[in-house]
């Protein structure tokens, strides 16, 4: 049951992050981005998960540098589950 709360916790997360990843200066959002835990869970590998999750990324408004956080923090989490 644990388990289940902390990666609904990492869920919701990433859901309010990717918010803030694609909302613009006027308030708008365009968030069309889903990152579904399990397959970045499949995928082997750091390297190869920061990939697959900047694919998934590359239309965040936000700088690079906010998105790169974004990325090792989802990576940090994912570590967990």
């Amino acid at each position: 049951m644990n388990l289940i709360k902390k990666r609904l916790r990492v869920e919701m997360w990433i859901c309010e992050q990717l918010q803030v990843l694609y909302s613009t200066n006027d308030g708008s959002e365009s968030n069309d981005v889903e990152i579904d835990l399990d397959e970045l869970l499949d995928v082997e590998g750091d390297d190869l998960r920061r990939e697959w999750l900047k694919a998934r990324l590359n239309g965040a408004k936000k700088p690079m540098v906010v998105i790169e956080k974004f990325i090792d923090e989802v990576l940090e989490k994912a570590k967990t589950l």
